[in-house]
């Protein structure tokens, strides 16, 4: 017997909307704080912690979805997750919890990069 699956991949999907997301969150900061230098953005930890509710909300909630992305980006997943040092991926009361939150960890990374990323052209702009 042959069977067919549907695998939906909607990571590049969450990956843009983290992206998207601290944008607007760079931007806002900016439109209320105008005359703020790109080290100052740097040190306020608000915003850091924005970053990492930004990638708690775009990870996945759904067994099925985080068992799909894992079929897709576990070595990805799996590094990121190791790089992180969250611990142990045994995990019998919450048979998902650990890749979920390899997921998150993930996209928390995303999220810093963008950020790093403004923040670089911040710095270009300013220095000009």
């Amino acid at each position: 017997m042959k069977r067919t699956i549907k695998i939906y991949d909607t990571l590049d999907e969450r990956a843009q909307n983290v992206r998207d997301e601290v944008k607007n969150l760079f931007d806002d900061y900016l439109s209320d704080h105008p005359n703020v230098t790109a080290e100052k953005i740097e040190e306020d930890d608000s915003l850091f912690d924005s970053l990492q509710e930004i990638a708690s909300l775009r990870t996945p909630l759904f067994t099925q979805e985080i068992n799909d992305l894992f079929y897709l980006y576990d070595e990805i997943f799996n590094t990121t997750l190791d790089n992180a040092g969250l611990g142990s991926r045994d995990d019998k009361c919450l048979p998902c919890s650990w890749q979920a939150a390899a997921i998150r960890c993930y996209l928390e990374q995303i999220a810093r990069d963008a950020f790093g990323d403004l923040i670089e052209q911040l710095k270009e702009k300013q220095n000009q």
